[in-house]
C-alpha cells in the first residue's frame, strides 16, 4: 500500500503512478524557486560568477533518494528512474564565469563536468559589461534584467538573467566591473520600452 499525504515521504515501495508523482514533489519544488548564479571572491582575488552549492546539493540528495528507493524495491521504475537522471544530471551541470585580475583574462564554462564546454577571453577582447532590462515579450509584465559581455568583435555572451524585482546583477556588475577595468553600461534603470529578448 501507498503512504497518502500526510505520510513520511520516500518510506513507501514505487508501485503505482501515484508514488511516482510523489517522487516527483522534490524535482517540481527545486525548480521552482528561484535558481540565480552568485558572485564569490576567492582569495586569490579572482570573481566566479556560478550556481549556489546547495542546488546541486539538493539536486545530489533527490538523485539518492531515488536510486534509493528503486534499490529498496529490487525494481527500476521508469518514473523514478527519469527522475534519477534528470537531478543527476543537473547535479553535475556546471554553468559559470571566472573573472581573473591578475591575468585579465575571463573564463566561460558549461556543460557536464568533463564534457563541459570551456571559452576564455583575453583581456584585450573585452570590451564593457552592459546591464540592460527586457521582457520577454509583448505584455509580459515580469520584467528581467540582463548581463552580458560586450567583446571587441560585437558578440555579447549573455552572463545572467534575472528577475528585475530582486537581481543583484547591479551590485554583481559593479564588482566585476572595477576588478576587471571595464567600463559598465548599466542600460537597467529604464523603465520604459526597454529592450526584448529575441
Amino acid at each position: 500500500a501507498c503512504v497518502r499525504p500526510g505520510g513520511a515521504l520516500f518510506v513507501h515501495k514505487v508501485r503505482c503512478s501515484y508514488c511516482g508523482l510523489t517522487a516527483a514533489l522534490p524535482i517540481a519544488m527545486v525548480l521552482r524557486m528561484d535558481i540565480r548564479q552568485i558572485l564569490r571572491r576567492k582569495n586569490d582575488g579572482t570573481l566566479v560568477l556560478d550556481l549556489p552549492i546547495w542546488f546541486r546539493a539538493a539536486l545530489g540528495v533527490i538523485t539518492v533518494a531515488m536510486i534509493g528507493l528503486m534499490i529498496s524495491d529490487g525494481r527500476v521504475y521508469p518514473l523514478p528512474l527519469i527522475f534519477a537522471l534528470a537531478s543527476g544530471a543537473g547535479a553535475l551541470y556546471t554553468q559559470g564565469w571566472v573573472f581573473d585580475p591578475r591575468t585579465g583574462r575571463i573564463t566561460s564554462r558549461h556543460g557536464l563536468l568533463l564534457l563541459a564546454r570551456t571559452t576564455v577571453y583575453e583581456a584585450t577582447e573585452a570590451e564593457a559589461l552592459i546591464l540592460d532590462r527586457f521582457s520577454p515579450g509583448a505584455g509580459a509584465r515580469k520584467r528581467f534584467i540582463r548581463l552580458r559581455l560586450l567583446l571587441r568583435d560585437g558578440e555579447q555572451p549573455v552572463l545572467e538573467i534575472q528577475r528585475a524585482a530582486s537581481s543583484n546583477l547591479l551590485r554583481y556588475a559593479q564588482t566585476v566591473s572595477a576588478a576587471m577595468s571595464l567600463r559598465l553600461d548599466d542600460r537597467s534603470p529604464e523603465d520604459g520600452d526597454g529592450p526584448h529578448a529575441g
